[in-house]
């Protein structure tokens, strides 16, 4: 079962985004933002991260600047939603790492598709990695 972590301050949102994801069949673990969330990603491992940043403040920018320093979860998919739409805020979202962009307010098929998109990729780096690790074991 695919298992996503949600990084959101509104819990409302949070909750309502949380109880959608299980809805659709996934597992789904719940955050605010704050130094604590990547210690919480490091520890459970998702598939996917999905975070409602605001590029413009330091703390959101953080987040996403220290998961992708971070050896064990930099290669963790990483969905903003946001309520931004200004094109120079959705760049910066992909120019500090971000797999994918939603803008807010999103449709439950919007962001399945964005998350069975982050899936496919998912799959296609793990079979590429099994396929290499199996040649260079023929190799040696």
């Amino acid at each position: 079962m695919t298992k996503i972590l949600v990084i959101e301050k509104e819990e409302v949102f949070r909750e309502n985004l949380l109880e959608i994801l299980e809805h659709l069949g996934y597992e789904s673990i719940g955050t605010k933002k704050g130094r604590g969330c990547v210690k919480l990603v490091v520890e459970h491992q998702p598939d996917i991260i999905i975070g409602d940043l605001l590029l413009s403040q330091i703390e959101d920018h953080t987040i996403l600047t220290a998961i992708r320093q971070t050896p064990k979860i930099s290669a963790t998919p990483f969905i903003i939603i946001s309520s931004q739409t200004e094109k120079s805020a959705i760049q910066q979202g992909f120019d500090l790492g971000a797999n994918d962009y939603l803008v807010k307010p999103l449709t439950i098929a919007d962001l399945q598709k964005s998350i069975c998109n982050q899936i496919e990729k998912l799959k296609i780096n793990y079979n590429s990695y099994a396929f290499n690790l199996s040649r260079n074991a023929c190799i040696s």
